[in-house]
C-alpha cells in the first residue's frame, strides 16, 4: 500500500523456481513469488534489507535533477537464489549488505552477514551461487566499490551461512568480483567474473589464474554453466555473450590434478556433436555491415587434446679441451646448427597425430592427421568419411590425408589418436540436427547413391591416369629417338606430335587446357 510502498532496484532479483517451471521469485524489499507464471504473487518474507530510510529519499536530492523514473531505488533486494537440493532453502542479497537466507520455505530468515568478518559494511551482495550437491552450501560475490573500495570479495559456506570461508582477495585477484558458478558435475572447479576479467580455480577457491587465452581483460558480469552441453557462458559489462566451449578438460583437471598435465599426450572426454546445417537464413544473405551478426561454434565432432610441451635440453657440445680456442668456437658453432636442424625436422614429425575413425562395427571410416602444439589443442572430425580422389593434373603428396568424402551417419563413434608411439581414444555421440527435417532413411539414401556416383568418379580418374602415363611414356620416347637418325626422327617427331595432340584433346574432355 501507500504506507509500505515496494522498492524495486533498477536490477531487482528475478530467479526461477527449479522445482516448478512456472514458478517464480521477484525481489523488492521482500521477497515475492508466483506459483502462476507472474499472474498473481506472494510476499513470502519480511523486509530483508537494513531499511535504512535515510537512504530512501532519492526525491530529496539537494538541488540536483531527481531521477524521473523512480527507478534508482536503494535497501533493495538484488538476488535470489533458490537451492536446487532442498525446495524450502533461498538465499537472498540485497544492496545494502545483508546475505538472508531461509530453511522453511520464508516463514523465516536468518542475516548470516554478520558471520563474515571481513566483509564491507553495507556492500553490494552481487550473487548468490547455490550447490547443486548440498543444500547448505552456497557461494557470495559481493563488491564495495561504490564506496570506493575495489577489493577482491568472495566467501564460501557449507552450513547455511553460520561460517564463511574468504576464497578471494587482491593477493591473486586484483579487482573487485560481481560474479561466480560453480562445476555442477566436479565442485572443485569453479569460475569467478571479476572487474579485471575471468578467473579460474582447480581446488574451490584456494587459489586463482586469471583465464587469458582468447579471452579480453574485461568485467565480467554473469557467469552460467549450462547443464547439457557443460560450456560456459560469460556475459561482460560491455554487453557481450562470451562462450567457452565444453569445460570437461577442465573438470578432469580439477578431479584428476596435476597427473592429468602430467600425460605426454590425453584425449580429453568429447561432448556430442550435431550435424547442424548451416544453410542461410531467410532474408539478407549478404548483409555486410548492414547487421551485427555473432560468431557460431564451429562445426563438427570437437576433441580436446592435451599434449605435454617438451622440455628444451641443452644442445650437446664438444667438451673435449683443444689449444685452438677458435676452432673450439667454431666446432661447437656447427654441432648447435646441426643439433638445430636435426631437432627441427624431428619436431615437425613428433607434432603430427594421426586419427583414426571407428564405427560401431569397428570398420575404420575415416583417416586423417593434425598438427598438435605443445599444451591445450582443439581440433574437429567434421563427420566425413574417406573420400575418393578425383581426376587431377598435379600430383599428391605421399603423406597427404585423403580427401574427405559423405558424412557418417548418426550413431556412436571411437576416435583413436596417435602421436608417435601414445594413443589415446574417446567416444563421440554424432546426433543430427534436431531442426532438419531429412530422416535416416533420407540419409541412407544419400549414402547409397553418393557410393554409386564415388564409382563413376573412381572410373573417371583411373582413365584420366592412363592418359597421364600416355604423356609420360611419349615424353621418355622423345628423349630416346633423339639418338637416331635425323630423317627417321623426322617422321617419328611427326606421329608423336599427332599422339600428344590427341592425348591432350582427350585431357581436355576431363578439364580445361594447362596454363
Amino acid at each position: 500500500g501507500l504506507d509500505d510502498p515496494y522498492r524495486f532496484n533498477w536490477n531487482a532479483a528475478i530467479a526461477q523456481d527449479p522445482y516448478d517451471d512456472c514458478g517464480v521469485y521477484f525481489g523488492s524489499q521482500y521477497v515475492h513469488y508466483s506459483a502462476d507464471c507472474g499472474v498473481s504473487w506472494a510476499k513470502i518474507s519480511d523486509d530483508l534489507t537494513t531499511n535504512d530510510t535515510t537512504k530512501q529519499h532519492q526525491d530529496k536530492s539537494g538541488g540536483l535533477t531527481i531521477d524521473a523514473t523512480q527507478a534508482e531505488n536503494y535497501t533493495t533486494i538484488v538476488t535470489i537464489a533458490p537451492s536446487p537440493v532442498d525446495d524450502k532453502v533461498i538465499w537472498a542479497g540485497t544492496d545494502d549488505g545483508n546475505i538472508q537466507v531461509t530453511r522453511d520455505g520464508g516463514e523465516t530468515w536468518t542475516n548470516t552477514i554478520k558471520n563474515i568478518h571481513t566483509a564491507p559494511i553495507n556492500s553490494w551482495i552481487n550473487q548468490i551461487e547455490v550447490s547443486s550437491q548440498n543444500a547448505g552450501e552456497a557461494f557470495v560475490a559481493l563488491n564495495n566499490y561504490r564506496q570506493n573500495d575495489y577489493e577482491a570479495h568472495a566467501y564460501h559456506t557449507t552450513d547455511y551461512g553460520m561460517t564463511w570461508r574468504r576464497i578471494a582477495n587482491d593477493s591473486q585477484i586484483k579487482s573487485f568480483v560481481q560474479c561466480i558458478v560453480q562445476d555442477p558435475v566436479e565442485p572443485n572447479l569453479l569460475f569467478i567474473g571479476a572487474d579485471s576479467g575471468l578467473y579460474i580455480s582447480f581446488n574451490k577457491g584456494q587459489s586463482w589464474t586469471q583465464w587469458k587465452e582468447g579471452f579480453p581483460a574485461v568485467q565480467v558480469s554473469d557467469l552460467k554453466i549450462h547443464p547439457r552441453e557443460y560450456d560456459l557462458v560469460i556475459g561482460t559489462f560491455g554487453r557481450s555473450f562470451w562462450i567457452l566451449d565444453d569445460i570437461r578438460p577442465l573438470r578432469a583437471m580439477a578431479t584428476e590434478g596435476i597427473n592429468t598435465l602430467n600425460s605426454d599426450m590425453k584425449l580429453f572426454p568429447m561432448p556430442d556433436a550435431y550435424q547442424n546445417n548451416y544453410r542461410s537464413y531467410d532474408g539478407i544473405r549478404f548483409i555486410a555491415q548492414g547487421e551485427f551478426v555473432g560468431e557460431n561454434k564451429q562445426g563438427g565432432a570437437m576433441m580436446s587434446i592435451w599434449k605435454k610441451p617438451s622440455k628444451k635440453k641443452d644442445v650437446m657440445v664438444d667438451k673435449t679441451k683443444k689449444k685452438d680456442k677458435k676452432k673450439n668456437k667454431e666446432d661447437k658453432k656447427d654441432k648447435k646448427e646441426d643439433n638445430k636442424e636435426a631437432n627441427k625436422k624431428k619436431s615437425k614429425s613428433s607434432n603430427k597425430a594421426t586419427f583414426y575413425v571407428l564405427n560401431s562395427k569397428m570398420d575404420t571410416v575415416r583417416t586423417f592427421t593434425r598438427k598438435l602444439k605443445d599444451g591445450m589443442n582443439r581440433t574437429f572430425w567434421r563427420f566425413e568419411k574417406d573420400g575418393i580422389e578425383g581426376p587431377s593434373r598435379r600430383k599428391r603428396k605421399k603423406d597427404a590425408d585423403k580427401p574427405g568424402g559423405i558424412d557418417v551417419m548418426p550413431g556412436i563413434y571411437k576416435i583413436i589418436v596417435e602421436l608417435g608411439d601414445i594413443k589415446d581414444s574417446s567416444m563421440v555421440n554424432v546426433k543430427p540436427d534436431p531442426r532438419s527435417k531429412i530422416t535416416d532413411v533420407d540419409r541412407k539414401a544419400i549414402n547409397e547413391e553418393s557410393e554409386e556416383f564415388y564409382k563413376v568418379i573412381t572410373a573417371t580418374k583411373e582413365s584420366f591416369d592412363q592418359l597421364k602415363d600416355a604423356k609420360k611414356s611419349l615424353d621418355l620416347s622423345r628423349k630416346i629417338i633423339e639418338m637416331q637418325e635425323d630423317t627417321l626422327q623426322k617422321d617419328l617427331k611427326k606421329q608423336m606430335k599427332e599422339i600428344s595432340s590427341s592425348l591432350d584433346s582427350l585431357s581436355n574432355l576431363f578439364m580445361d587446357p594447362e596454363g
